[in-house]
């Protein structure tokens, strides 16, 4: 068999205590997959691996809204070993965390909540024209950039050259993640957002599949993934 491939996701998640961690997955040519193992886990809730380069290193930004802070995690062993660096942002009710480098600047965009119960509203971003592991971050003249519940939380983005496409979770009634749309950003400058919508996606290109949430490709690789729903 022939590797093709480590994903990184929130594979293990306990009924019992209600926590996830991150897990690798080795994925093969002939559609096979093993499962390395956890690769980060803590005593909170863990999600959306959200992983950048910078200067030659890999970072992790995982989902960490339990903690009430966005963690910044360092590959010291890809894929399974991961140490804590710093907050980026603390005591903040933020999920779903993307970083990039547009325009010169570095971008990072995440779900914000006031209250820390509805993260599916407001969608805030900050810039630096640092670097992105410094935490020192610059708020968008116009936060929240989005506010709407069907639009403003991050599924995956994509980029490709100076292109940025956000996609965007749809949740549907009492389904949490029904589907996705994609939007181009026109415009992100410290001043001004704007994104136009290019395409949906619904759960419909597989059987009896329900929902679809999130989509990532680093360009050569692109990941999605689907919920079903069975009688146990």
């Amino acid at each position: 068999m022939k590797r093709v491939g480590i994903l990184l996701q929130s594979k293990d998640y306990s009924y019992i205590t209600k926590l996830g961690s991150i897990t690798a997955i080795e994925i093969f040519d002939n559609s096979n997959y093993k499962i390395l193992g956890s690769v980060i886990k803590e005593s909170f809730h863990l999600s959306f691996p959200y992983i950048f380069e910078y200067k030659d290193d890999l970072y992790m930004v995982p989902e960490t809204s339990q903690a009430k802070s966005i963690r910044l995690y360092k590959s010291i062993g890809f894929p399974m070993k991961w140490e804590y660096q710093k907050d980026l942002f603390k005591d903040i009710n933020a999920t779903d965390t993307v970083i990039f480098h547009h325009n010169n600047l570095w971008w990072i965009l995440f779900s914000h909540s006031i209250t820390g119960k509805n993260y599916n509203s407001q969608l805030v971003a900050y810039y630096t024209d640092s670097n992105p592991i410094s935490g020192k971050w610059i708020a968008h003249s116009s936060n929240p950039i989005v506010n709407s519940s069907s639009v403003s939380r991050n599924g995956g983005i994509i980029l490709k050259e100076n292109i940025v496409i956000r996609a965007r979770q749809r949740q549907g009634f009492n389904i949490y993640g029904k589907s996705l749309t994609l939007s181009k950003v026109v415009n992100l400058t410290p001043l001004e957002f704007k994104e136009e919508e290019i395409s949906q996606i619904y759960p419909n290109f597989l059987s009896d599949i329900k929902g679809v949430h999130h989509i990532h490709t680093n360009g050569e690789y692109t990941v999605y993934d689907h919920f079903r729903s069975e009688r146990l």
